[in-house]
């Protein structure tokens, strides 16, 4: 019998921090004792560490705020790590967001914020092409043939949000190479001459421009659609990754696309025409890359499917000439259920029932399901050996930021909401969807898990996995403040007569929570 602790929003006891976070310069981790921590997409950053990260900081008004150059940001006392393995509290700095207002990139990599500089303009005139970036980094300019074509890498940078104007009547191009490398590509008519790549660093650089560069209202570059180039062999890193790279022709575009599963991954590329369908397969055992194959897709494309060994978190960088895919086993997987603590969200409650409907001439309320759902979900948990925490073991009120906050402040390595959909019109949707928090690739995987194993026993349609973005544009509230991978689960249609006759029958709330607890024993890797 594993542990099981159903523990109310009102009797918690706080017993373990928030999640810490590694902050990543470059390629060089900041040091620093005490440490920082995420919370949501947001990392904080003990005020003391501030001119570790090139920001010079103060508190003030009593404390509230801090103001970096002229501008305040909201501060925050927050229980961070020691490296003696105690925690203190401290007032921190909402890291990314003062950053952002410096110019410099961040991204999430599981627990570590990495930062890179931002390429910040282009322009090319008299012949030459000058391209600026928001802090120095190294560039590298060199041709690439047939086609001819010039391209200048900035390692250590990235792209800004707003594509970047160029005023040009040139064909130039930006492109994400990689996490911490931005591209910039320009077109060239004919062979240039030969010349040897050209290293430089600092925040500007200026490139002379072949004779051949090509004007954009004059050249038309021709593909044949049936020019495929061969799929490069996956890269292998030893801190349990794999990149899939894959040249593209000019005018061929990559769509993603994300199913139930998250041991399988499917891009699908046009205009791009396959003979017959072509597949590599790779021998490490531990690799996460299991086999890549070619087939021809719909509609004159190819799709490129990646079959991997586990669940893992995929991260999508297109660009100018290839598209490549970043692999990483997701946050807070691996281990044993046995130390793992699971956050069990039943929704609304209280004075919220959520939707209704009428069932056998009785109202049925949607709080009254998700609590039956998640309670047996818990359960199932609990026998995997994982802690569980619910934030609401009866019919009570509990708000949306308390819900995370239970989450957070107890060191919870996974959020699940689960909740009944409805719609204006009774009977004309039905099915599971799982939303994740916009592009998080970790709760995306979370979400693939469960969604398999709910669909394999529920008998209703898979609706998939949709980032909440679809919905709002800030996300929802529960996902969007979650530290750590989250998830919520929309089981049925509350308002579909045969979806409801399924949410209200025990049987079929018991093979939901077990499918629940399969989904998150998959992702961990405990299965």
């Amino acid at each position: 019998m594993g542990r099981l602790a159903l523990l109310c929003l009102m009797v918690l006891a706080i017993a373990h921090g928030n999640p810490e976070a590694r902050v990543v310069w470059f390629d060089r981790s900041l040091a620093v004792d005490p440490g920082a921590v995420r919370l949501g997409d947001e990392c904080w950053l003990p005020i003391i560490h501030a001119e570790k990260a090139k920001l010079t900081a103060k508190l003030v008004d009593n404390g509230s705020a801090v103001l970096i150059g002229n501008r305040k940001y909201a501060a925050r006392v927050l229980a961070v790590p020691e490296s003696s393995g105690q925690e203190i509290k401290i007032a921190c700095l909402p890291l990314r967001e003062a950053l952002k207002d410096q110019g410099v990139s961040t991204v999430w990599d599981g627990s570590e914020l990495k930062c890179f500089a931002t390429l910040t303009s282009i322009e090319v005139s008299d012949g030459k092409l000058k391209a600026t970036t928001s802090l120095p980094v190294e560039s590298n300019a060199f041709l690439v043939r047939n086609p001819d074509r010039l391209v200048i890498d900035f390692k250590g940078c990235r792209l800004p949000d707003k594509e970047i104007e160029v005023a040009t009547e040139f064909k130039v191009r930006t492109g994400q190479f990689a996490i911490d490398t931005a591209r910039i590509v320009v077109e060239l008519t004919g062979a240039a001459p030969n010349q040897p790549p050209s290293r430089a660093r600092g925040t500007e650089r200026i490139v002379a421009l072949p004779t051949t560069v090509a004007v954009a209202e004059v050249t038309v570059v021709e593909t044949d659609p049936t020019e495929f180039a061969p799929i490069l062999p996956v890269v292998e890193n030893a801190d349990g990754s794999a990149w899939v790279r894959m040249p593209l022709n000019a005018g061929q575009k990559p769509k993603f696309a994300f199913g139930e599963s998250p041991e399988q991954v499917s891009v699908e590329i046009g205009p791009l025409t396959l003979a017959e369908a072509v597949r590599q397969e790779f021998s490490d055992p531990n690799g996460l890359v299991r086999a890549i194959s070619m087939a021809p897709g719909s509609a004159g494309t190819g799709r490129l499917i990646v079959e991997l060994s586990r669940a893992a978190a995929v991260r999508f960088l297109p660009g100018a000439q290839d598209v490549s895919l970043h692999f990483t086993v997701p946050r807070n997987a691996g281990g044993k259920m046995r130390d793992k603590i699971v956050t069990i969200d039943p929704g609304h409650g209280g004075g919220q029932p959520g939707a209704k409907a009428v069932h056998q001439g009785k109202t049925v309320f949607e709080k009254d399901i998700t609590l039956n759902i998640a309670s047996k979900a818990a359960q199932r948990l609990g026998h995997t050996g994982a802690s569980i925490l619910m934030t609401r073991a009866g019919d009570r009120d509990v708000g949306l930021y308390e819900r995370t906050t239970l989450s957070n402040d107890s060191g919870a390595h996974f959020f699940i909401s689960v909740h009944a959909d409805s719609t204006p019109r009774p009977n004309s949707a039905s099915g599971t969807t799982i939303y994740y928090h916009k592009d998080d690739a970790d709760s995306r995987a979370l979400a693939q898990a469960i969604l398999k194993e709910i669909v394999a026993v529920s008998g209703l349609p898979s609706r998939g996995v949709r980032s909440d973005s679809v919905l709002y544009q800030s996300g929802l509230a529960v996902l969007r403040t979650s530290s750590v991978p989250a998830v919520l689960i929309e089981v049925g249609y509350i308002n579909h007569d045969g979806d409801r006759a399924k949410l209200v029958d025990p049987k079929f709330q018991d093979k939901i929570a077990d499918a629940i607890a399969r989904g998150v024993r998959k992702y961990v890797g405990d299965d």
